[in-house]
C-alpha cells in the first residue's frame, strides 16, 4: 500500500491508495439466492399425496355386533391362570375402529335398535327429525301432480307460493312466521 502525502497549509493530509476489486468480488446488481440451485420439473421426482388418515366408512349391522360381542364376551390372557376382558383402546386398535364408534354402537345395542335390524343393513331406520307438516306436504303434492298432469312448469316461486297459501289454509290457528322453507 504506497501512501500519498499532499501538503495543505501546513498539515499533512494522507490518502491511501487501494487495490482495484478483482471481478469475482464486484457487484454487478444481481444478488445470488440464498439455499440449493432450483431443479428442472423434468428432474423432479413427482411424489403422488398420500391418502387422508381419517376417511368415512360404514359397517353392516353384522360386522357391529361381531365386534361388539368380541368386546364384551372374549376374554385375554394376562397371566399364568388369569383372564381378563379386552379394553375398549384394544377392541378399537384390533378392528381398526374409532372408540367413538365402538361406544355408539354399544348404546345403540343396548337401546335395541341392532337387533330389529337385518344383518346386511348399514343404517338403523328410524333416525332423524320427525316430519313437521305432514297435511301440508300431502295437500302440496296432490296440487303439484295437478299441476304437472295439465303440463304447466313448476319452478321454486311455484311451490314457495302454494305451500304459504296452503299453511294458511290448513292451519288455520297457526302464525306464518311459524312456517320456514328449507333448501331440501
Amino acid at each position: 500500500m504506497t501512501l500519498k502525502q499532499p501538503k495543505i497549509c501546513g498539515r499533512v493530509k494522507v490518502q491511501p491508495i487501494l487495490p482495484p476489486l478483482p471481478a469475482d468480488q464486484f457487484y454487478a446488481g444481481i444478488k445470488k439466492r440464498r439455499g440449493p440451485k432450483r431443479k428442472l420439473l423434468a428432474e423432479v421426482l413427482h411424489v403422488p399425496q398420500k391418502k387422508s388418515q381419517s376417511h368415512h366408512r360404514s359397517y353392516t349391522i353384522g360386522y357391529k355386533l361381531r365386534v361388539l360381542s368380541y368386546w364384551y364376551e372374549s376374554h385375554i390372557k394376562c397371566g399364568p391362570s388369569k383372564f381378563r376382558e379386552p379394553t375398549v383402546a384394544e377392541v378399537g386398535k384390533y378392528f381398526n375402529i374409532s372408540i367413538g364408534n365402538l361406544h355408539r354402537w354399544g348404546k345403540a345395542e343396548k337401546e335395541g335398535k341392532l337387533a330389529d335390524a337385518k344383518q346386511q343393513q348399514r343404517r338403523v331406520s328410524g333416525g332423524g327429525r320427525p316430519r313437521q307438516w305432514q297435511e301440508l306436504e300431502r295437500e302440496l303434492y296432490e296440487e303439484f301432480r295437478q299441476r304437472r298432469a295439465i303440463g304447466r312448469p313448476i319452478r321454486r316461486g311455484w311451490f314457495r307460493r302454494v305451500s304459504m297459501e296452503l299453511f294458511t289454509t290448513v292451519y288455520l290457528g297457526k302464525e306464518t312466521q311459524l312456517f320456514s322453507f328449507l333448501n331440501g
